[in-house]
């Protein structure tokens, strides 16, 4: 078992310069690990215009993101987002289409979404008052399942007397209070006629998504609260997963790509038998590499691995090991490991960006530096990906 373990760089480098055809076992395991993934569910429910793909943009940092450009249809009426991208999704956000239209038939929505969808977000204008169309679909689609429901009130500016008036800060529409009357207004009596309706919700939050040259200081006004409402009824930490500020605009960028690798490669942990995991791991890890040379407009060669790898060096190796024979105490060895080798992924894919970001400025990093850096990102990642681990535990540990 130690050859195996000790020769793990060797299989990750074979990978990543001299690619072969995946074996079909191993092929058909990433697969089902991917079919058996928690993925989070956000289920936009709203009128088209109003707002639901400004949202999608400030929850994931993603201001490209255009209708027919990342969204592709699941039903007639509805269109799927993958984040961070279909292959590598770890959560997907459902955009309903068409609500307030009498052609619109909620039947086919519910029928796909209510078993899998994890909250049901609807959004609406905070100046549109027409919601009972809306507000009778949504009673269809609550009345089988309980979602917890968050009503998200776009476009507030749209509502203000004066074209340059500021939104108002602090934030104050927890109490309302110092809240224009011609704004407080439609705002309390939209959520008036969601209590009239009977509609379960859990809790109603004011944002205005602008763009650049619209001219606000804000322009995600109201996404703390957002976030702050998401993380009260989503189990899965999905905030610290989706992004993390680094300075670094290819870091940014990579790091969503690095949770969704981290999160397949503590799936593949699942897997009871010590060793078999390594193979599978270490593909996801090297695709994983592949995509953050891509994003740094960077060559992945034989020197940058080797440096790496011979930096950390034996003392991983022992810890591979280690926690291979740990899979054999029953429960505990699979979840403990599934946390290690996401969080080894996670630190070895921080590595690689620091790595470029510090060779772009000219500075070779040393062999304690790159060890020192491993941990570091390695107790970094831990954090990020146990509540979703914890929830993969709990809800998805396939039966192999």
């Amino acid at each position: 078992m130690f050859k195996q373990s000790k020769n793990r760089f060797e299989t990750l480098k074979a990978m990543l310069f001299a690619p072969k055809i995946e074996q079909e076992e191993t092929q058909a395991q990433l697969l089902k690990l991917k079919s058996l993934l928690p993925i989070p569910i956000v289920w936009l429910f709203g009128k088209a215009q109003s707002g639901k793909t400004s949202i999608i943009k400030a929850l994931t940092h993603q201001n490209d993101i255009e209708i027919g450009n990342g969204f592709e249809a699941c039903t007639q009426f509805s269109s799927k987002y993958a984040f961070p991208t279909p292959q590598e999704a770890f959560i997907h956000f459902l955009d309903t289409k068409g609500i307030g239209e009498v052609t619109y038939d909620p039947s086919e929505d519910i029928a796909l979404f209510e078993q899998h969808a994890h909250i049901l977000m609807v959004v609406v204008k905070a100046l549109d008052s027409n919601l009972e169309s809306m507000l009778k679909h949504l009673q269809t689609i609550t009345q089988n399942k309980n979602y917890p429901i968050i009503v998200v009130q776009t476009t507030i500016h749209e509502g203000y007397e004066d074209i340059a008036m500021e939104h108002s800060q602090p934030y104050p529409f927890e109490t309302f209070a110092h809240v224009p009357h011609i704004l407080s207004r439609p705002l309390l009596h939209q959520r008036e006629l969601f209590k009239h309706h009977r509609i379960p919700v859990h809790k109603f939050v004011v944002v205005d998504f602008t763009k650049p040259h619209d001219g606000y200081i804000d322009p995600n006004y109201g996404l703390e609260a957002l976030w702050g409402a998401i993380e009260e009824v989503f189990p899965y930490g999905i905030r610290s997963l989706m992004m993390d500020n680094f300075g670094d605009i290819y870091a940014s960028k990579a790091h969503p790509h690095i949770i969704a690798h981290a999160i397949l490669s503590s799936a593949s942990e699942l897997i009871p038998l010590p060793m078999a995991s390594i193979p599978i791991a270490t593909s996801i890890q090297a695709k994983m590499l592949h995509s953050i040379a891509s994003i740094y407009n960077q060559k992945l060669d034989v020197k940058i691995v080797t440096e790496l790898s011979t930096a950390l060096g034996g003392s991983f190796v022992f810890s591979l090991l280690g926690r291979q024979l740990v899979k054999l105490i029953p429960l505990y060895g699979s979840a403990f490991n599934a946390l290690y080798t996401g969080a080894i992924t996670y630190a070895l894919g921080r590595l690689l960006c620091i790595y470029f970001n510090r060779t772009k400025e000219g500075e070779m990093l040393t062999q304690s530096q790159i060890r020192t850096l491993f941990k570091v990102e390695f107790e970094r990642g831990k954090t990020f990906l146990k509540p979703y681990m914890q929830s993969f535990k709990e809800d998805a540990q396939p039966k192999v």
